[in-house]
C-alpha cells in the first residue's frame, strides 16, 4: 500500500511536472511571440522616429528658406527705396539747377544750314567748312589747334546728321532742349 500510494504519489506529481512542463512551455512560446512583438514594435517606432526627424529636418530647412527669401526681399526693398531716393533727388537737381550740360550747340547753325536741309545739302555745307577749317591749310598757323578742334567738331557734326537715325535723335534732343530753355526764359 505504501508503494501505492508513493506511486499515485509519484504519478500525481509526475502529471504536476508535465502539467508545469507545459504550461511553461506556453508561457515561453508567449514570451518569444511578445519578444518578437516587442521588436517589431520598435523597429516601427524607430522607423517613426526617422520619418518624424526627416520631416522635423525638411521643415526646419524650408523654415530657413523661408527666413532667407523674406531677407532677400527686405533687401531688395530697402535697395529699391535707396534707389528710387537716389532717383528722385536726382530729378529735383535736375528740375532746380541749370541746364548748363544741357546746352550745346545747334550742329545746324554750326553747317549754316536749315534743320530740314537734306544730305546733299549737309554734305555741301561739310565740305565747304572743312575746306576752310582743315589742319593741313592752317600747318603753320597759330591759330592751327583752333582751326583743328574745329575741324573735329565739324566732322563730328557732320557724322552725327548725314546717319537718319542719329540725326533723328539729335533732333528730338534739340526739340527738347529748345523747349526746356523756353521754358526757363519765360518763367525765371
Amino acid at each position: 500500500m505504501q508503494m501505492r500510494i508513493q506511486r499515485n504519489t509519484a504519478n500525481s506529481h509526475r502529471m504536476k511536472a508535465e502539467q508545469l512542463a507545459t504550461n511553461l512551455s506556453e508561457c515561453e512560446g508567449k514570451l518569444l511571440e511578445m519578444a518578437t512583438a516587442n521588436r517589431r514594435l520598435e523597429e516601427e517606432l524607430h522607423k517613426q522616429k526617422e520619418t518624424s526627424n526627416a520631416y522635423f529636418k525638411e521643415l526646419n530647412a524650408k523654415h530657413d528658406t523661408i527666413g532667407r527669401m523674406r531677407a532677400f526681399h527686405a533687401k531688395l526693398l530697402e535697395n529699391r527705396n535707396e534707389r528710387i531716393e537716389e532717383l528722385q533727388q536726382r530729378v529735383k537737381e535736375l528740375e532746380e539747377g541749370p541746364d548748363k550740360d544741357v546746352v550745346g550747340p545747334d550742329y545746324y547753325k554750326l553747317l549754316e544750314v536749315e534743320r530740314n536741309a537734306g544730305t546733299s545739302e549737309i554734305k555741301s555745307a561739310y565740305y565747304a567748312k572743312s575746306r576752310i577749317h582743315h589742319p593741313d591749310k592752317h600747318r603753320d598757323s597759330p591759330d592751327q589747334k583752333k582751326h583743328e578742334a574745329i575741324f573735329k567738331t565739324i566732322k563730328y557734326v557732320y557724322e552725327v546728321l548725314s546717319n537718319s537715325y542719329t540725326r533723328q535723335k539729335y533732333n528730338k534732343w534739340l526739340d527738347m532742349t529748345s523747349v526746356r530753355l523756353a521754358h526757363q526764359e519765360k518763367y525765371c
